[in-house]
């Protein structure tokens, strides 16, 4: 070895070594999870629609515009399960908004319960039906940045036969959290 030569790694050495450490203990991280998809489905869902929810109500913030939440009922979608819907406020009436990128289908597993201010609401009844555009949404989210009180309740019949239950739901504060 001559006198001048370094000894040890160098700095981009260390910095590669440690980037492939990392990418292997994420892919590691984000196969393991919570644990399998059957059994975290309500939960992973849950998340989801509370995560729309969240977007449509800074959506209505930032339009200076209502925007509402619409359930359309699987008998409507050849049993392919419920699908959010989102509306606007136009004209002095509720109007479907099919641009909106917040759409979402739930699967046909999932059972929905919902509470509106404390009181349970039909589904079944307010559900939105084919060809019936004009329903009043069963949420919705104010340009002040309220959203109408509510608790979604998702279960989800597991493989096992057990049933997972998750909610989403308003706190006194107006912020939207999901609980299981």
């Amino acid at each position: 070895m001559s006198p001048g030569a370094a000894r040890g790694f160098s700095l981009v050495e260390l910095l590669v070594v440690m980037a492939i450490a990392a990418l292997l203990v994420s892919t590691v991280a984000f196969s393991v999870g919570r644990g399998s998809d059957a059994d975290d489905q309500a939960l992973d869902i849950a998340e989801d629609v509370s995560q729309l929810i969240g977007l449509a109500s800074n959506r209505a913030v930032v339009m200076a515009q209502p925007i509402g939440m619409h359930l359309r009922a699987p008998e409507d979608l050849a049993d392919e399960g419920w699908q959010l819907v989102w509306s606007r406020w136009r004209n002095g009436q509720w109007q479907i908004d099919d641009d909106m990128e917040l759409q979402a289908e739930l699967p046909p597993s999932l059972q929905l319960d919902l509470w509106v201010e404390e009181q349970p609401v039909d589904l079944a009844r307010r559900g939105l039906q084919s060809g019936d555009e004009s329903n009043e949404p069963v949420l919705v989210m104010y340009p002040t940045g309220e959203t109408t009180p509510f608790i979604l309740q998702l279960s989800v019949q597991t493989a096992s036969g057990e049933t997972q239950l998750a909610r989403v739901a308003t706190q006194e504060s107006g912020v939207i959290e999901t609980q299981w």
